[in-house]
């Protein structure tokens, strides 16, 4: 479902109202509904939820640490136009392995630390 939102990032052309309204209902709508189905499925077998566990964990790092990865692809693919086709896949599949890495070396290196910091001196019993 996600991928359907995501399939069509501009709506309307150069009608930035309608744009506006499909980007208004996709948030207030369309990802809660999504979030909810998710948050209520049930999860089957060890590697499944160690998989939704892991990406739980690496969620907030990677909202916040992609954004430079993806400014630097963007900014690569601008300079690489002539680039054959296959160069453009691999290194946006770099830019996504280096993003992961990234969101899960600020989990184990800051998020949990630091967690794990406040937990001891704010929830003290």
């Amino acid at each position: 479902m996600v991928l359907v939102v995501l399939c069509v990032p501009v709506l309307g052309g150069d009608n930035k109202i309608i744009d506006g309204i499909y980007q208004l209902i996709c948030i207030l709508f369309a990802f809660p509904l999504i979030l909810s189905i998710g948050a209520g499925s049930l999860l089957k077998g060890k590697k499944t939820s160690r998989v939704c566990v892991f990406l739980g964990q690496i969620s907030f790092p990677l909202y916040i640490t992609h954004y430079p990865l993806i400014y630097m692809h963007t900014s690569w693919a601008q300079r690489h136009l002539g680039a054959p086709i296959c160069t453009h896949i691999m290194v946006g599949i770099c830019t996504f392995l280096m993003a992961l890495g990234l969101a899960w070396a600020a989990f184990k290196l800051y998020d949990e630390p630091v967690r794990s910091w406040l937990t001891k001196h704010w929830l003290k019993r």
